[in-house]
């Protein structure tokens, strides 16, 4: 197998004598967007493209073999759908719009001035159609956008900007009736000498605050003495309940807020063993990708993962960093390989940096020197209920113990991280100190733990297999009906069933350390 780990865009520079010798290799945009794998040239020669992550090969583009040899890259066809506008009932302008809201929905798109191409999907072609566009089915190379910051576009050319900070004295730009920039108005012009026509695009904010709760600074008496006692227990009552569901809301929040993909924890950049699956051709489509992500979640996950998560939440709650220690090496030395080992530990001691790095966190630290310096306050201690009582002779108010409870436990996450930091922590014992920071029962986090790796996982299998936003959501949606079952399993699960003996994930992960071309890390 030649390696190829060179790339020429569009093949500049070079004579058209060398292009016209160069062997040529056909492939769609599912390859091409890959920046390893293997493909067979038109001599026959087995090429293993290994390129910088991120790089995206375009037709036109040429591959420098390490014998020295020259591969040109052409952009095969493949189903798309071809975009136009009707001329019967729209304008070209319609296609700006359709480019608008597919990028609304981060789908790849080829922008040419007459048309425009994606990947079929039944649900934009639907859309698509309500908007009066022609959509057609076609075989045609598709060559999406890249992003604006990305280096090597599909533009064969580079625009070399001096360091000015404009192109042009801002008192030259003239503004037409299509500018989409904000106009700003000179303060000589009056609001009512601002005329906004049908075709005004601005936000139009109304200064004057619409503030209907009326505040009366004075006292209606003798009424309001009469009715002071009832008013106050009322409002008392009002301010318990509002407490009680800002708090209960706040845990909800924090949970979703730890399931969400965009925390900055990496776990979108690992398959878990699902590329390797694809490699070896065990998943193929979406139905199998499906029952793949299924079982690893019934077999793999309930019983070791989401068990630990379960498990490490009440020895952090009740202050068990014996039982937490123990909890994070059995996940370490549970790892079949050094790829799911480095995982668990990259995730979990960046979930730790996220957490450490999080307000209530830097007030913890804050709160911790204060609190243990205390009079009559341990500086070990981390729980409310081993402070001293107080004096027959003091008046602790309401305040001063909410005060000093919030001190306690902030105390007590301080210690924690600390803690935590010197495990070091594995994924679902970090996970775990952050859930245990909300008054959520385990399930709920547990729960949000499952929903977050599900997601993660589809996500991974659109890129992977590879598969349409539709179908990652289509097998989202049946592990979200698996995951009831799973966690509950998991949470009931004792110590000596706990388990993540699984031999064939073991050995695709082993593989997928080597395996030549993959999207996701190892």
């Amino acid at each position: 197998m030649l390696t190829c780990s060179k790339l020429i865009p569009q093949g500049q520079g070079l004579a058209n004598v060398l292009l016209k010798r160069a062997t040529t290799i056909e492939l769609d945009w599912d390859v091409r967007q890959k920046s390893r794998f293997d493909a067979t040239d038109s001599q026959g020669r087995r090429l293993g493209v290994f390129l910088p992550r991120g790089t995206a090969v375009r037709g036109g583009d040429v591959l420098l073999a390490e014998d020295g040899s020259m591969v040109r890259v052409l952009a095969a066809p493949q189903p798309v759908l071809r975009i136009t506008h009707c001329s019967a009932h729209g304008t070209p302008f319609d296609l700006i719009r359709a480019a608008y809201h597919l990028g609304n929905r981060h789908v790849p798109i080829e922008l040419q001035p007459d048309h425009l191409k994606i990947e079929p999907d039944h649900v934009l072609a639907e859309m698509l159609d309500r908007m009066h566009l022609i959509v057609a089915e076609v075989n045609e190379p598709f060559e999406p956008e890249n992003g604006a910051y990305n280096a090597h576009g599909g533009h064969g050319h580079d625009h070399v900007h001096g360091s000015a900070p404009t192109h042009a004295p801002a008192t030259q730009h003239v503004h037409g009736p299509g500018c989409g920039h904000d106009h700003a108005h000179e303060a000589a012009v009056t609001p009512a000498a601002h005329v906004h026509g049908p075709d005004c695009n601005h936000g139009h904010d109304h200064d004057h605050p619409h503030d209907h709760g009326h505040a009366h600074g004075h006292t209606h008496a003798p009424a309001a003495a009469m009715t002071m006692g009832t008013n106050m227990a009322t409002t008392t009552r009002t301010k318990t309940i509002t407490t009680a569901m800002t708090t209960e809301a706040h845990d909800r929040l924090h949970l979703m807020w730890l399931a969400s993909p965009a925390l900055p924890v990496g776990g979108f950049s690992y398959s878990e063993v699902l590329e390797a699956a694809v490699d070896k051709g065990l998943v193929t489509n979406e139905a199998q990708a499906s029952q793949w992500l299924t079982d690893q979640l019934l077999l793999s996950q309930a019983r070791s993962d989401l068990a630990v998560v379960a498990q490490a939440i009440a020895a952090w709650r009740q202050n068990d960093l014996t039982r937490v220690a123990e909890l994070n090496t059995w996940v370490l030395t549970t790892r079949e390989s050094s790829e799911l080992r480095q995982q668990t530990q990259q995730t979990g001691r960046s979930l730790l940096e996220w957490l450490r790095q999080l307000p209530t966190a830097t007030a913890a630290a804050d709160a911790t020197d204060a609190f243990s310096a205390a009079p009559g306050v341990p500086a070990t201690t981390g729980h409310a209920s081993e402070h001293p009582a107080a004096h027959p002779g003091d008046h602790a108010t309401p305040a001063d113990e909410a005060a000093q409870a919030s001190d306690s436990k902030a105390a007590t996450l301080h210690a924690h991280l600390t803690f935590a930091r010197d495990l070091p922590p594995t994924w679902p014992v970090a996970f775990a100190l952050a859930a245990a920071q909300t008054a959520a029962p385990v399930r709920d986090c547990v729960l949000a733990c499952a929903f977050g790796w599900a997601e993660n996982m589809s996500q991974a299998a659109i890129k992977a297999v590879p598969l349409g936003q539709t179908g990652g959501q289509r097998i989202l949606a049946r592990l979200l009906h698996a995951i009831p079952a799973a966690v509950d399993s998991a949470i009931a699960l004792p110590d000596h069933q706990r388990q993540a003996f699984n031999p064939m994930l073991a050995i695709l992960s082993a593989q997928h350390e080597a395996q030549y071309s993959r999207l996701f890390r190892s």
